[in-house]
């Protein structure tokens, strides 16, 4: 349990930091949030991120959520791994 305090406190500084900091730090969190299974935390970093950014500028404009889109997608990714890759055992897979 320890353990996974640590994931979503280091997942929170990251999307925390991230428009002190660095953007990256942001994605960062976002992947480590949505990986950990804390996909609250992942959409609402995503979201949160995405309000203080702003609209992206050039040809990403008419994607008004970006970061909420790609944790929306890190988290279908994740369940789709844990569907087909982390459950299955050592005889399942190739």
């Amino acid at each position: 349990m320890k353990k996974n305090r640590f994931i979503f406190w280091l997942a929170f500084a990251g999307v925390v930091a991230a428009p002190f900091v660095y953007w990256p730090l942001g994605v960062i969190g976002i992947v480590l949030a949505a990986a950990s299974e804390y996909w609250t935390l992942s959409i609402l970093g995503g979201v949160i991120l995405d309000v203080l950014y702003g609209v992206p500028p050039a040809n990403f404009h008419s994607v008004f959520f970006p970061l909420t889109l790609f944790a929306i997608v890190a988290i279908v990714i994740r369940i789709a791994s844990e569907k087909y890759v982390l459950k299955r055992g050592r005889e399942e897979t190739l």
